[in-house]
């Protein structure tokens, strides 16, 4: 894994990473060596690499917590990517709903629109609650 690559993704573009961002940055970032080195590199910016619960994905924080500015910026990046995905997961919410007995849809599952359409136009609440979402 080249480290400049991660560093530019955390520091630079301030990304989110976690394993369906990038993959392979997220797999170096789990290893301890890793870890180090990034906590090294950052050091010099007061920054130190933080993680979402113990699982989640990865982004740098400031070493002062206190910092306005950083906390400024973090709170403004969690909310971007609330309302990048909030939507994803409302509409998949949804289809669960409409197609109950597709249950939990997971990676690789088939959503076919003709078949969605018609359970959502045969339904009125259905087709009340997907205007919601389109809005």
């Amino acid at each position: 894994m080249n480290l400049r690559n991660v560093l530019e993704k955390l520091y630079n573009e301030k990304k989110f990473i976690c394993p369906y961002t990038d993959q392979e940055c997220y797999e170096f970032l789990e290893t301890n060596e890793g870890q180090i080195q990034i906590d090294a590199a950052m050091a010099v910016f007061d920054r130190k690499l933080t993680r979402v619960n113990e699982n989640g994905a990865f982004y740098l924080t400031s070493t002062d917590p206190e910092h306005a500015t950083d906390r400024l910026l973090l709170k403004k990046e969690f909310l971007k990517v609330r309302d990048e995905i909030e939507p994803v997961v409302e509409f998949l919410v949804f289809i669960s709903k409409v197609k109950s007995d597709a249950g939990v849809l997971v990676s690789g599952d088939v959503i076919r629109y003709s078949e969605i359409l018609n359970l959502v136009t045969d339904n009125e609440l259905h087709l009340k609650h997907l205007n919601q979402l389109v809005q």
